[in-house]
């Protein structure tokens, strides 16, 4: 699993046809490492009414993930992102570890969206959608390790 996440073949074929997203990689502490920067321009239309409310201008998300080496049988990784349109940012770590035949990756971190009144009711809209693409991201590597 750590090897597909720190291989730029499997996040450009992630990316591919992606028309409002790009993708930059890096490997700045040498191989079995990455950090990616993503970023995706988000149609108002396609927001939650509540976020729409409070968006001034066309949102974009940033996302920067960064993994390091394994070790033994784990490998941990950070995560920051933030948007504009709404003042907000992520905060996040992995744990990547064999388990099994397999691999388990924990997730934490913590969302915070600074719009007054607001801000408490779109915070869980954030972490919904960190669930889904975290979901995704999985389903989508396991299949590319099967291929």
């Amino acid at each position: 699993m750590h090897r597909a996440i720190t291989d730029e073949r499997m996040w450009r074929s992630r990316f591919k046809g992606a028309e409002t997203a790009t993708l930059d990689v890096a490997t700045p502490d040498g191989p079995g490492t990455i950090e990616l920067t993503m970023s995706e321009r988000v149609d108002k239309d396609r927001t939650p009414m509540v976020v729409r409310k409070v968006l001034k201008d066309e949102m974009s998300l940033t996302r920067t993930d960064r993994w390091g080496a394994l070790e033994g049988d784990t490998a941990t990784g950070v995560l920051h992102a933030h948007s504009t349109g709404i003042p907000g940012k992520v905060e996040g770590r992995y744990t990547l570890r064999r388990s099994g035949d397999g691999a388990v990756l924990q997730v934490s971190g913590e969302i915070e969206v600074k719009i007054r009144f607001v801000g408490g009711a779109i915070e869980p809209l954030g972490v919904q959608l960190l669930t889904r693409l975290a979901n995704g991201e999985r389903d989508y590597t396991t299949k590319w390790l099967s291929s």
